[in-house]
């Protein structure tokens, strides 16, 4: 990915992370140490059919590893609107239908994950997490018909919300490509993702879950902004959509 640092203060690091180049190998892995599953709120701006393909994305993570882990519960939520990008670290865990795209982001991001954690000296804690997903400039479909699908996108932020980077293999290979076409249909994870969820969360299938260490060392406060970009844009401008080359 591209690494852009932000204003550091001495307690917090912003780092953000683009779609399309590789991320380097010195950085830290993120994973959650609280015990699964995780409560995800769903909005309720999302329609029934939304939210099914949602609840799918979430499913196919549980059975990625064979139901070793019950990652999500999920549930509906009437998400009050965020005016900035930091007001979304409450507390909740969020998937967020987002009309008015935050000024912070790049309006050519599809979608993005955004977590909270602590960092330490081998890895960084998720401590919250939430799902953006840009309808301000482009078009989901649950019925494979015109748009990018919703499921897929939504598979791939919810790796990222697990703590999985972007996999630049190929779509073949991995959910987690750091890009998507329109009517790319990638609704559950790849061998290279199975291999890396259950690498992170100590998953054996034969054995079951090993415990995570208690961390004791200090932290640091650190917030990581992942995104995702379409192959080529189809941006949606005054009610209208257009066709523009994404520059790689």
């Amino acid at each position: 990915m591209i690494l852009l640092f932000g204003c550091k203060q001495p307690e917090d690091t912003d780092l953000t992370y683009g779609g399309s180049a590789a991320y380097s190998s010195g950085n830290l892995p993120t994973k959650w140490t609280k015990s699964f599953p995780l409560n995800l709120k769903i909005s309720n701006d999302f329609d029934a059919n939304e939210t099914e393909a949602i609840n799918l994305a979430a499913d196919n993570w549980e059975e990625s590893t064979e139901n070793k882990i019950n990652f999500f519960t999920t549930s509906n939520e009437n998400l009050n609107p965020r005016t900035g990008l930091s007001s979304y670290n409450d507390g909740l865990y969020g998937v967020y239908k987002l009309y008015d795209w935050p000024a912070e982001l790049p309006s050519t991001a599809l979608a993005v994950t955004q977590i909270n954690g602590t960092q330490y000296s081998s890895y960084i804690r998720i401590d919250q997490a939430d799902i953006l997903l840009n309808y301000d400039y482009y078009t989901f479909a649950t019925d494979g018909g015109w748009g990018y699908d919703l499921t897929t996108v939504v598979l791939h932020e919810m790796g990222h919300f697990l703590g999985l980077y972007h996999d630049n293999s190929s779509k073949e290979d991995s959910v987690m490509y750091p890009t998507i076409g329109r009517y790319n249909d990638n609704q559950f994870p790849k061998e290279n993702d199975i291999t890396k969820i259950s690498s992170k969360y100590n998953v054996d299938i034969s054995r079951g879950i090993a415990s995570v260490p208690t961390q004791k060392e200090a932290g640091q406060a650190v917030k990581i902004t992942l995104e995702m970009y379409p192959d080529k844009e189809i941006m949606k401008v005054n009610g209208h959509e257009y066709e523009i080359t994404h520059d790689e």
